[in-house]
């Protein structure tokens, strides 16, 4: 029989392995005997026994009964100081975040009612514009002072600035509107009495007939400029002097107006630029005639009387002059004739050269065709505007409404006076409020806070000072460092406190707490160290 290898191996340990199980066997019992026989009791355990507290000496019982008395009197004066400085907070209620809130609500509420009361303003003739100024100047004032009461935080000063700024505006365009205002009574003082009236109606009566002739006239020249290339020579002049004919007519008629002095100066005004007109179309024609007729031929030059036999033929138009004399004054002087051969003198570089002077009588070259063109153009525009600028005086004083538009501005006045009166106003309380802190006193707070700090370092010394001897020390020094704790606490209040924050408040009172901590751990080791024997 093959049995293999690894079984031959575990067979080798059988017997060992059956004389383990029987001392197995064998043992159990006993254990189970064991285990079910009850322990008999174990003494009952008792806490390690510890080492009393030394007892304090003379010395020690005498510097915690002095410990224990100066610590009551700190004690009270530190709780005193904590009430006091509570009872003060509770007062400051101006320099309180909340009072801040509420007085930015109240000042973007004023806004408002002055916008209100800008779009109010009457918009008569003339007033529309200084009442649309007003009212974006209230708008944006108003804008800002909502981001103000919306944004604002404690410390930020950029949406105060902002509100600054829009006040700013806000001035400059009411001084605008309040010129302007004046400016428009002045040009509105004077209101035409009905016979100016009259007058003028009369004016503009005599006037329209002209007026109707002079618009006649400026359409026959627009015609002329339009058809004049498919004109002939002949017909342009025709026609170019039936224009002079016509403002020839109108210069007539105007001369013979009988103006009012209201009209005085626009009459003379139209004069002249009818006068101005019609003197360009005379140059025009001039021009046109010059160019295109010839020029009439030169007239023959007389001859001269035959000479007698054996007579000395005198020059034309000279009278003989003796050898050595002097021509007579005014008499023309003879020209000099050079020699034959002789060098004319030549004019040095840059000197003026001589002018030709035309002889007496002889006809002046005609102005150039654009010169004339352009001068013609310019008397038909002011002629124009002379006539627009008539138009509109009669029209402004026939149709006069100066007497409504001084009403409209008297009722604009009148309003605008009750809208600036509440502006200025609010701006002013504004501007109280930021001047003061709201009616928090910055000066007085800061003094209260320094004779608090002031007071902290004094319980600080006073625990400092007080007795360090043996099992004392530890809670001399916890009492010291709550005490300098709050010292500090008060100390960095002064320092840091403005109107309308209270982080500094809330760094206090975190230190209070701290040394509140420390001062009961203080407490218990001192009732500790009061029950040693």
């Amino acid at each position: 029989m093959n049995i293999p290898s690894s079984a031959r191996q575990s067979l080798k340990f059988l017997p060992a392995a059956a004389l383990l199980l029987t001392a197995l066997l064998t043992v159990l019992p006993a254990c189970r005997s064991a285990a079910e026989t009850p322990t008999p009791p174990a003494a009952a355990q008792q806490p390690a026994p510890t080492a009393s507290p030394r007892p304090l000496t003379p010395a020690e019982r005498a510097a915690l009964a002095a410990f224990l008395t100066a610590q009551q009197t700190i004690n009270e004066a530190q709780q005193k100081l904590r009430q006091d400085l509570a009872d003060w907070q509770t007062g400051l209620t101006a320099c309180q975040p909340a009072a801040a809130q509420a007085a930015l609500r109240d000042f973007a509420a004023a806004a408002a009612a002055v916008t209100y009361q800008a779009r109010n303003l009457p918009r008569g003739p003339r007033a529309r514009e200084l009442a649309d100024t007003l009212i974006s100047a209230a708008e944006a004032e108003a804008e800002a002072f909502r981001r103000l009461r919306d944004r604002w935080q404690p410390g930020s000063l950029s949406l105060f600035e902002t509100v600054e700024l829009r006040r700013s505006q806000s001035a400059a365009a009411r001084n605008d509107a309040q010129d302007l205002m004046q400016e428009l009574r002045q040009e509105y003082a004077e209101v035409p009495t009905p016979d100016e009236i009259a007058a003028m109606q009369q004016f503009a009566q005599d006037f329209a007939p002209i007026e109707t002739t002079w618009t006649t006239f400026h359409q026959a020249y627009n015609t002329l400029e339009m058809e004049q290339s498919a004109l002939g020579i002949d017909e342009i002049i025709a026609r170019l002097n039936s224009l002079i004919a016509m403002a020839a007519a109108i210069s007539e008629s105007l001369q013979n107006l009988n103006p009012p002095d209201a009209a005085e100066t626009l009459t003379q005004n139209l004069r002249q630029a009818i006068t101005a007109e019609k003197s360009a179309l005379e140059n025009l024609t001039t021009l046109i005639t010059y160019r295109t007729i010839p020029p009439p031929p030169p007239e023959p030059t007389p001859q001269p009387e035959p000479t007698p036999p054996g007579a000395t033929p005198a020059p034309p138009d000279a009278t003989p002059t003796p050898p050595g004399a002097t021509p007579a004054p005014g008499a023309p002087q003879p020209t000099p004739t050079p020699a034959p051969g002789a060098v004319q003198p030549t004019p040095a570089p840059g000197a003026p050269q001589p002018t030709p002077t035309p002889a007496p009588g002889a006809a002046q070259p005609p102005p150039s065709p654009q010169a004339v063109l352009s001068a013609l153009d310019a008397a038909i525009t002011a002629a124009k505007a002379a006539l627009d600028a008539a138009n509109r005086t009669i029209q402004e004083t026939v149709n006069d409404e100066s007497a409504e538009i001084l009403t409209a501005l008297t009722e604009f006045e009148t309003a605008h006076n009750t809208l600036t009166a509440q502006w200025d106003a609010f701006h002013q309380e504004y501007s109280q409020w930021r001047q003061t802190d709201g009616g928090c006193d910055r000066i007085q707070t800061l003094t209260d806070l320094r004779q608090f700090a002031q007071r902290a370092a004094a319980l600080s010394r006073q625990t400092r000072e007080l007795p360090q001897t043996g099992p004392l020390l530890p809670i001399q020094t916890l009492l010291s460092d709550a005490a300098a704790r709050e010292e500090t606490a008060l100390r960095a209040l002064h320092q840091t406190w403005r109107p309308f924050t209270n982080a500094p408040f809330t760094t206090l009172t975190q230190q209070q707490t701290t040394a509140n901590n420390l001062t009961r751990q203080a407490q218990t080791a001192l009732t500790q160290l009061q029950t040693r024997p």
